[in-house]
């Protein structure tokens, strides 16, 4: 076990059940994936638990809202640890609903709720990163400020060349205006170092790790085109579906990249389809590594 992966077990086994003692909101998140943890190695009395997963975060979520709008040293290790669970529970929760990072098109919320939550959290967290840094859950900070190399060094790979090669020509008749070339070319470069990022870290590349680098740092402007289902936008998702099967043995994501992908083909013009193909996603992945391996 990497010493990375030691302090995280240490942490989740003992810091944060301490935490949870003096911190109700804390308490109930942990019950809570707990309770859905049960209900996936259990699957006969799976809905039972989810009744109890319901209600334990019906019961921590005012009480997050509350800690996170008074937000200091003395609840901040407990918020960034809810803010895990937080996802956790998002991803697992909601199992029976493929759509994860796709919202309605006739939604009001142009984010989902549980990233919403977590852009959020995460916004204030860095509000009081003194305090963590020093606190108990430091090395969980460090896992959102892991240093990775920036992308915009990163124009050239394989990866980079495949996405921009199916924007439409300028002078073409559906060709995309500035405003989502621009979007389209800021969520591509911003997965090429998500992919960076997933190669760098090797088996330390964790759920935190795939929020981080992409959908906790896209723009708002990413998001309302993806609830449009601008081919752009949906056209990248399908390839941060690949970064996501990466992470598939986990329990809370076993089988999540292939059943957002299958809803990411039913919104796009066949037209489209090629692109997505994962064969051709996975061939340009192996490219991309061998490049940098040679760099």
């Amino acid at each position: 076990m990497s010493e990375s992966l030691h302090a995280q077990t240490v942490i989740w086994q003992e810091v944060i059940p301490q935490l949870a003692q003096e911190s109700v909101f804390l308490m109930y998140g942990i019950l809570a994936c707990s309770a859905l943890h049960l209900a996936y190695l259990e699957p006969d009395h799976r809905q039972t638990y989810r009744v109890q997963v319901a209600r334990y975060q019906e019961q921590a979520m005012p009480l997050f809202r509350a800690a996170v709008a008074h937000l200091d040293g003395t609840n901040c290790h407990a918020t960034l640890a809810f803010i895990h669970l937080l996802s956790i529970h998002s991803f697992a929760f909601e199992e029976e609903d493929e759509r994860l990072l796709l919202v309605d098109v006739d939604s009001p919320n142009v984010v989902s709720d549980w990233l919403s939550f977590l852009r959020s959290g995460c916004d204030y967290v860095s509000l009081v990163r003194e305090y963590v840094a020093q606190g108990p859950l430091n090395a969980l900070l460090c896992e959102w400020t892991k240093p990775v190399e920036k992308y915009e060094n990163l124009r050239h790979s394989p990866l980079v060349d495949q996405l921009l090669s199916v924007v439409p020509q300028r002078d073409s008749e559906d060709a995309w205006p500035e405003q989502e070339c621009q979007m389209y070319r800021d969520a591509m470069l911003k997965l090429e170092y998500a992919y960076l990022a997933a190669e760098k870290l090797g088996a330390d590349f964790s759920i935190w790790d795939a929020l981080r680098v992409w959908p906790v740092v896209l723009s708002s402007e990413y998001f309302e085109f993806l609830r449009v289902l601008h081919p752009g936008a949906l056209l990248v998702l399908a390839h941060y579906c690949h970064l996501l099967r990466r992470l598939d043995g986990k329990w809370y994501l076993e089988g999540r990249a292939d059943r957002l992908l299958t809803q990411i083909l039913q919104r796009l013009d066949t037209h489209w389809h090629p692109f997505v193909d994962l064969t051709r996603m996975e061939v340009c992945v192996l490219l991309y590594k061998d490049t940098r391996t040679q760099v």
